[in-house]
């Protein structure tokens, strides 16, 4: 070290490979033994085996060394980084139970390229498909609608059929993805009263040097068009969701350069206020410039109006949306209030976009998404591969929100995910086992899950002395499996089994006999069941 010249010098020497070779097997080693301690559900032989192949690879380091046979001795110091980065996603459990999503723009022209990427989907365990379906101003299948025609770079190919399609022979999962007011690049010329205006006047966004055209959701007439486009799209397709993007207004970044001036808004703010004050020329800090958030009010109803009528056009259809992370101080950049949107309920799903670079960012966006939404809606996590976020950080994000209750994750988006091989670590690890979707899957979901602990008890707990009292805890679950056995009523017998799942917690909770981490783990389940049947049982009042 160079204090004067504030330099650092790093020597890296054929002794450094055995250093780190050592350091990273003893590392492993002490991550094996932690998740033994905390009777993980990992798979315990393959890690040994992989450690095992590792200290082969040292010896094999050891002798190139010796024969300065460096180039060869740097390959196999990668080889074994890349057995110790495996077992530390080995170390990571995996529910078999989540929403695991990925949004992915449609480029194909015919179903061979569409089996192609749905196959790479499937293949990473994945289990939900979020087809961007009607951007720019387009749609992505065939339509008959003037404004909103089918983009003529899929040639008459319908591609949401083909993606429907080909998802139901790999058991996927297709959710239709649309943005709603955002036209991209693309301005509808038809309707050129229909546009977002901004401040100064101008009908136009401005990012980065690119511009972006946006539909005025104050609009009745704006209003009544795109609900109308979901409601056949929704009824023609069989998707299992539809997903809202860019529910909002243009954001201002804290900027005075904000959108709503056209003249219908201002004129209705103005009625409802009983002012003559017109909001051009409201700033911040002026006494009704709260009250020009307002425009706030227009997306939250808009958002309840189209989830009224989608689901009386598809009754079993799930509403999400993607939307900023930070519920407090972003609603008055956006003008998009959805923690409200979770308290009314209107969503079954919620995807915070928390693309941050570091892990405990993502965590706090979770924690605090899933207070909001309580028992009223799932929680997935929006990861960014798009932002270059390393790869063990990423699956950090995944495996530390999941730890935390969120029903899964989503990725942004197709092309990033597989083309920087997020896909190998996360099935590696957090993706070993396929996984069912909760909120389409509830009676199964909670089934799947009460088996799952049943098996733990046999394979982990009883086998590493976690716990004694094993044909009591067993006896309780088999009873709750076999009322879930008859499938055709296993939503509504799932939802009855609340009370059974609290006495059980009741119990584990007051044995002293039962490990404390085992009594965590089997709480953690348990926990998890009851959750999905408190949001089916919310979702269904009346129903059951």
């Amino acid at each position: 070290m160079n204090r004067t010249d504030k330099e650092i010098v790093v020597m890296l020497t054929p002794q450094s490979s055995l250093d780190r070779a050592d350091y990273r097997i003893e590392t492993s080693t002490a991550l094996l033994q932690k998740s033994k301690e905390m009777y993980m559900d990992v798979p315990y032989a393959q890690i040994e085996q992989k450690i095992a192949e590792a200290k082969n690879v040292r010896g094999e380091i050891a002798k190139l060394i010796e024969q300065q046979a460096y180039d060869q001795m740097t390959l196999k110091s990668a080889a074994l980084d890349s057995l110790m980065d495996e077992v530390i996603n080995l170390n990571m459990e995996s529910r078999k139970v989540e929403h695991r999503a990925i949004w992915i723009r449609p480029l194909e022209t015919n179903i061979d390229e569409v089996r192609q990427h749905l196959k790479l989907i499937a293949d990473a365990n994945l289990n939900q498909v979020y087809v961007e379906t009607w951007w720019g101003g387009y749609t992505i299948y065939p339509s008959s609608n003037p404004l909103a025609p089918q983009n003529p770079m899929y040639k008459g190919f319908d591609v949401l059929q083909a993606y429907l399609d080909v998802a139901d022979e790999l058991g996927l999962e297709i959710h239709v993805w649309v943005e709603n007011a955002f036209l991209e690049g693309n301005k509808m010329e038809e309707k050129p009263e229909w546009s977002m205006i901004r401040r100064d006047g101008a009908d136009y966004w401005e990012v980065d040097g690119h511009t972006f055209y946006w539909l005025n959701p104050a609009l009745p007439e704006v209003r009544k068009f795109i609900a109308a486009l979901y409601s056949d799209l929704v009824t023609r397709y069989p998707v299992a969701g539809l997903h809202l993007d860019y529910i909002r207004y243009p954001d201002n970044y804290g900027t005075d350069i904000d959108y709503g001036y056209d003249a219908y808004t201002r004129n209705e703010f103005m009625k409802k206020n009983k002012t003559d004050v017109d909001p051009v020329n409201l700033h911040p800090g002026d006494p009704l410039w709260p009250e020009w958030q307002f425009r706030m009010d227009i997306i939250t109803g808009f958002v309840k109006e189209l989830v009224s009528q989608l689901k009386e056009a598809s009754p079993g259809l799930a509403i999400s949306a993607a939307v900023y992370s930070d519920f407090y101080s972003n609603p008055y950049y956006k003008l998009q209030e959805a923690g409200l949107w979770l308290q009314q309920g209107y969503l079954d799903n919620i995807f915070p976009m928390s693309y941050k670079l570091d892990a405990q960012a993502v965590v706090h966006d979770a924690e605090e998404t899933m207070k909001l939404a309580g028992a009223l809606s799932y929680v997935t996590m929006g990861l960014g591969p798009q932002a270059k976020v390393s790869r063990p950080v990423l699956v950090e994000q995944a495996n530390e929100t999941q730890k935390n209750g969120t029903s899964g994750s989503a990725y942004f988006e197709f092309l990033s995910y597989f083309g920087d091989q997020y896909n190998v670590p996360l099935k590696q690890g957090v993706y070993r086992n396929k996984a069912i979707v909760p909120f389409s899957h509830p009676g199964l979901s909670v089934k799947t899950i009460l088996m799952e602990m049943d098996r733990k008890i046999d394979e982990i707990y009883v086998p590493n002395q976690g716990m004694t009292n094993v044909k009591d805890y067993k006896k309780d679950l088999k009873v709750l499996i076999n009322r879930l056995n008859e499938n055709k009523t296993i939503d509504k017998r799932a939802a009855k089994l609340d009370g059974d799942l609290q006495q059980l917690m009741k119990k584990l909770s007051q044995d002293s006999s039962v490990n404390e981490q085992v009594k965590n783990r089997m709480m953690y389940d348990l926990k998890y069941a009851e959750h999905i049947i408190k949001i089916y049982k919310n979702k269904n009042q009346g129903e059951l």
